[in-house]
Order: structure tokens, then sequence, then C-alpha cells
């Protein structure tokens, strides 16, 4: 899509990098808070070595795929719109 915003190959390259870039901090970020954090309460907060620690509670290993396929849903639903956008762009400019 951004060749055929751009309409050049090196910049549009360039562009296509910051976008995907900016996607893979963006759920570095937020990937946390995909799926409902486990809180644990008692005398052992630690936790074990697979779990993720976060602000509001833990992630145990058992949410890793749940997480994975949350994530990957998202990033579908927006290939999704971006693949509609890019043809109605084309059709708009080619037809």
């Amino acid at each position: 899509m951004t060749g055929l915003l751009v309409r050049r190959t090196v910049p549009a390259m360039g562009a296509a990098g910051l976008a995907t870039g900016s996607a893979l901090l963006a759920f570095g970020q937020l990937r946390q808070h995909l799926w409902p954090a486990m809180t644990r309460t008692g005398a052992d907060l630690s936790g074990s070595a697979t779990d993720w620690p976060v602000e509001s509670g833990y992630h145990p290993a058992s949410h890793f795929w749940p997480i994975q396929f949350v994530e990957t849903g998202v990033v579908l639903a927006l290939t999704a719109l971006l693949t509609v956008a890019a043809f109605r762009l084309l059709r708009r400019h080619h037809a």
C-alpha cells in the first residue's frame, strides 16, 4: 500500500519498514494488556521462572498461546483492512 501512496521504491520501502517497526514496538508495549493477568496473593508472590511479571499481576506460561492467538487476530484484522484500502486505492487510480 505504501508503494501506491508514495510511488517511489526506496521511500516506500523505508515507510513500510517504519510502519512494521512501529507495529512491533506497539505490540511489545500492549501485549501484556491483551489477556487478563493472573494476580497472585499470599506468601509466595515471586512466581515461577516462566511467569511474565507485569505491573498489576502475573501472566503464567499457560497464557502464552492465548495471547499469541489474540495478537494474531488483531494483525489479521489490520491486514484485511489494509488490503481493502489498497484495492480501493488501486481501483481509483487505475479505473
